[in-house]
Order: C-alpha cells, then structure tokens, then sequence
C-alpha cells in the first residue's frame, strides 16, 4: 500500500463519517 493510497483510504473514511455525521444531524 503506498503512502499515497493510504492517505485517499483515510480521507476517504473521515469523508465518508463526516458524511454521516451531517445527514443524520439534519434528520
């Protein structure tokens, strides 16, 4: 796993939460 796909896999889980987070606050 190089450094650059491990920094997208990260981003990509804290997007994904923040995401989340969002929608189901304005639930």
């Amino acid at each position: 796993l190089s450094l650059r796909a491990a920094y997208i896999s990260g981003y990509t889980v804290i997007a994904g939460t923040v995401v989340s987070t969002i929608g189901l606050c304005l639930l």
